[in-house]
């Protein structure tokens, strides 16, 4: 079963929840809170980490398998922007624009992370809810929890929407609902609608100003509920009390009375959540912010996670080490596959190779007379058959001989000059100019006396339009005597176009 860790950082305390199980069946197996130490500068870093100490004291992390931690809601500001449909895929590249004019930093030391939900103005808009943090306060949570527990914590919620995750928790059959998480300092709002979380706000008004500033605390959350119906929400239908709040006397009915909605405890609406041991405090809201925390690891509901650019969680070798049966497993599964994928390429191929083997026995029973499929018998076959043609398939003179040859031959006496020079299919075709029709026939004789130029004919003779000199056309045979084999199958002897 998971292993889950909530760190609830509140105002003036430290709330600690782990939980060991599933969505399905949930067991509390470690609680612990402190109260943070503050002196006349407020509230500091090392007076959190010795709260932290404190309410972690004899709680084992080591086989935790996630922790997560939340920052304040007063340290984020969460804006819902209305954008065309169209944007749905550029989400990430168009928020930064888009929140830059509307939050109260640069976003250029800002991380956000951003939901997308049904609640819209209209159908054809795209409703998108960011949350918006410093990167400052952000490391700030995460390496306070490094330091302290010595392990990474793999989400940072955000203020209010920490609570989303109770909707695993506390069923229930109304539409929208709004959680109150009424801390010593500070009130956190979530509001909920279809188990989506719809809108948050974070209230500087806890316990520690009550009675006095109770009816502030009523018109801020009057306010609030205000500002997310003229957003497009739908009414409120309840209300669920958490946190230290839940139990100060009165509480339920002063909200119920002042909101004009139905407002219960978690425990009184529905918790299905059991304890491991008797020692732990029957508060059980209290500790609701740690457990929504804990439980926003499980990613069953839809939460913000800050964890995201330069401060992205990576998990490290200790987390690959606890997971090595897991893997192990996979890398078993994943060469059993590789296995009988490899036996049905084998097989396939086998086949192939004996339709293949068919064929050749075919084509040379055909082609060469004899069926067989061993290719050193097909090359004997095609060796034995090329040897019993008088045809040499290779020439032993091509064009370029032909002209060396032609250049050769005419006397150096003779001003001759080639008009065309074919030679394709064994004939050799010469057209040719000189001076007087008696070097033409020198020209005929010289060639004759090649002995790979056979036939060697004159196809006529005329004056050159103009001039005094001779255009003549030469006719011969491309055949040396070794393109011809002998009766026992051997060539002649090589020799060049020329040779004697």
């Amino acid at each position: 079963m998971a292993l889950w860790v909530g760190i609830d950082i509140g105002s003036a305390s430290v709330k600690v929840a782990i939980l060991r199980g599933n969505v399905r069946r949930l067991e509390l197996v470690g609680a612990g809170s402190a109260d943070i130490a503050i002196d006349g500068e407020g509230r500091q870093a090392a007076a959190v980490s010795q709260a932290l100490l404190a309410a972690l004291q004899g709680k084992a992390l080591g086989g935790s398998d996630a922790v997560a931690v939340a920052v304040d809601g007063s340290k984020s500001t969460v804006k819902r922007l209305t954008l065309p449909p169209s944007a749905q895929r550029q989400l990430e590249q168009i928020l930064p624009f888009e929140l830059d004019s509307v939050v109260p930093f640069d976003m250029s030391e800002a991380v956000f992370d951003y939901l997308t939900t049904t609640s819209s103005a209209s159908p054809e808009q795209l409703s998108v809810l960011v949350a918006v943090a410093r990167v400052s306060d952000v490391r700030n949570a995460i390496e306070l929890v490094k330091d302290v527990t010595r392990a990474e914590a793999e989400r940072v919620c955000v203020g209010a929407f920490a609570l989303a995750s109770l909707t695993l928790l506390s069923p229930t059959d109304v539409s929208t609902t709004a959680v109150l998480d009424i801390g010593a300092r500070s009130t956190d709002l979530l509001v909920i609608h279809q188990g989506e979380p719809v809108f948050a706000r974070t209230i500087s008004v806890g316990t520690s100003g009550l009675p006095a500033q109770a009816e502030r605390l009523a018109r801020e959350l009057r306010l609030s509920f205000g500002t997310h119906r003229a957003q497009g929400g739908t009414p409120i239908e309840r209300c669920i009390l958490v946190g230290g709040g839940a139990y100060v006397p009165g509480a339920v009915s002063f909200i119920s009375r002042e909101l004009q909605v139905p407002a219960d405890t978690l425990t009184q609406v529905a918790c299905e959540i059991t304890l491991a041991g008797p020692e732990f405090p029957p508060e059980l809201p209290r500790f609701a912010k740690a457990i929504g925390i804990a439980l926003s690891l499980s990613g069953k509901v839809p939460s913000f996670n800050l964890r995201r650019g330069q401060l992205a969680y990576e998990r490290g070798f200790g987390w690959l080490r606890e997971k090595v049966p897991v893997l192990s497993g996979l890398g078993a599964a994943l060469f059993v596959s590789f296995s009988l994928a490899s036996c049905v390429s084998l097989r396939m191929l086998g086949k192939r190779g004996e339709a293949l083997r068919e064929h050749l026995g075919a084509t040379t029973e055909q082609v060469l007379g004899e069926r067989t499929d061993d290719p050193t018998r097909v090359e004997e076959l095609l060796e034995d058959q090329a040897g019993t043609s008088d045809e040499d398939p290779y020439p032993h003179a091509d064009a370029f001989d032909v002209m060396v040859k032609l250049s050769d031959s005419v006397p150096e006496d003779i001003k001759h000059d080639i008009e065309e020079l074919d030679v394709r299919a064994g004939r050799v075709l010469i057209r040719g100019i000189v001076d007087t029709p008696t070097q033409v026939d020198k020209v005929k004789d010289a060639l004759s006396a090649q002995r790979c130029l056979a036939d060697v004919k004159q196809k006529g003779i005329t004056q050159q339009p103009g001039t005094s000199r001779q255009k003549y056309e030469l006719e011969a045979e491309l055949r040396c005597p070794e393109d011809v084999k002998t009766k026992g199958g051997a060539a002649a002897p090589s020799a060049s176009v020329g040779g004697k």
